[in-house]
This record gives C-alpha cells, sequence and structure tokens, in this order.
C-alpha cells in the first residue's frame, strides 16, 4: 500500500472532474479565514489527494 500513499502525497486533483471535489473546494475556500494551514494548502492552485484527506482512502474508493 505504500505506492498508494505515495501517489496521494505528489497527485493533483482535477477539482472540475466531480461534484466531489467541486464541493469540497468550496468548502475548504469557506473555511481559509483564520486558517493558516488552509490557506496554504490553497494558495499555489493545486490540491493534491493528501491536502483534501486522501489518506482516508473510503474517502473515494468505496
Amino acid at each position: 500500500m505504500g505506492w498508494c500513499i505515495e501517489c496521494h502525497n505528489k497527485a493533483s486533483i482535477d477539482l472540475a472532474s466531480s461534484e466531489y471535489y467541486e464541493e469540497m473546494h468550496d468548502r475548504m475556500k469557506d473555511d481559509v479565514r483564520g486558517n493558516e494551514e488552509l490557506r496554504r494548502i490553497l494558495e499555489d492552485d493545486k490540491i493534491t489527494v493528501k491536502e483534501m484527506g486522501g489518506w482516508e482512502c473510503a474517502k473515494c474508493h468505496y
């Protein structure tokens, strides 16, 4: 399973690929005020699977 974690650390999410990702991104943007870690995640216009909580496999793989 190590290769899964490594991929999720690096892989960018195409936020327009599903309504789930769009909704999660919108929620993240709404929560950014006062959250320095979240601001850092959103500042580069790239969100990795890990940054969106991708180490919880059942979020996407069910």
